[in-house]
């Protein structure tokens, strides 16, 4: 795989997986099966499958939402209204939580983030600044300016800076981009849902850096602090609301995007108060609490991943398969 190499300084420079796009992201999802694959040493000429639905986002272990949440949210989607697929969470509270509410198929094997594999060093005094991202279904208000002076009042106590926001946010040019430029960081595309090597590529970038700053609540802080940043919370905190939130999951589901929304907005004056800091530099090293939410403990054998995953001769035929669907689709006017 072709790697994208970013210069920070005169002097430093970052090595990370390049993007690799699939057509049909929705089956990819961060490339989750590809870095299982390539954890269980089984080389795939197609995108591989995994054999279910697997959650791919840090659903902190302090909620207390319900098997209702846990059930129709990223986990599963609602999709599976016979409860008949094999469902992959990251840890054991969540896999009983699922199966006390009928989804009896459910195995606790840590997030896919966790399998992805790192080569980079770390950098002594490097701070990677994570705004919150935007997403397609989401429109919420960010005061980027605001946070641009919390950011740029502290940058010069590092050798290193960057900021990193959601690919498709980069490649739109939206506010955070030009905010952070302007105040002389570089800006590092990260996660994107279509990218075969999203989960490599936000691992590799998270053991580069020493400390990892937000000033939202979302699955990198989970992620930072178990690759080994020290992380922390830093700055004015932007409040979301449901009205913010449209389509899909969040249409069909008001009662639990209420309660989603209430238990984010009010995270860091409880479960997580403790990353809240005066400075970047009191981040915290935290990567057995991280390790806990990610699941790693559940984490299982090379052998045992590769019985997770399809025979690449099934692959080939669903994708396959998909190709001829959407030409159709195409051909009669359907899509």
């Amino acid at each position: 795989m072709r790697e994208e190499v970013i210069r920070l300084s005169k002097d430093v420079e970052i090595r990370l997986p390049g993007r690799s796009y699939t057509k049909y992201p929705k089956y990819v999802a961060y490339g989750a099966a590809n870095v299982l694959a390539e954890y269980a040493r089984v080389h795939y000429h197609v995108d591989p499958l995994i054999n279910g639905i697997w959650q791919h986002g840090w659903h902190p272990s302090f909620w207390r939402l319900g098997s209702e949440y846990e059930s129709y949210s990223g986990i599963v989607s609602g999709a599976i209204k016979k409860k008949l697929c094999d469902i992959y969470v990251a840890r054991r509270d969540q896999e009983r939580c699922l199966r006390s509410d009928g989804f009896r198929r459910t195995q606790a094997i840590g997030l896919p983030i966790i399998y992805a594999h790192t080569k980079s060093e770390r950098i002594p005094k490097s701070l990677l600044v994570m705004p919150p991202h935007l997403n397609h279904e989401a429109s919420h208000k960010w005061r980027c300016d605001d946070y641009a002076k919390y950011i740029e009042d502290i940058k010069d106590d590092f050798d290193v800076v960057a900021a990193c926001v959601g690919a498709s946010t980069k490649d739109r040019e939206e506010p955070w981009v030009s905010t952070f430029r302007e105040i002389g960081i570089t800006v590092i595309a990260g996660a994107d849902f279509r990218d075969r090597s999203s989960l490599s590529r936000m691992a590799n970038l998270f053991s580069y850096f020493e400390y990892m700053t937000t000033n939202a609540f979302g699955s990198h802080i989970a992620y930072a602090a178990y690759f080994g940043a020290k992380v922390s919370v830093y700055g004015h905190i932007d409040k979301i609301h449901a009205a913010g939130f449209k389509g899909g999951f969040y249409d069909k589901y008001p009662g639990i995007t209420k309660k989603l929304v209430d238990a984010v907005n009010g995270v860091f004056d409880s479960d997580l108060k403790w990353l809240r800091v005066d400075h970047p530099l009191e981040g915290h090293y935290a990567r057995e609490w991280a390790m806990k939410e990610l699941g790693a403990d559940c984490k299982v054998s090379k052998e045992e991943a590769a019985k997770l995953l399809l025979d690449e001769h099934l692959c080939r035929l669903y994708w396959t398969t998909r190709d001829v669907y959407k030409r159709m689709k195409h051909a009669f006017g359907l899509s």
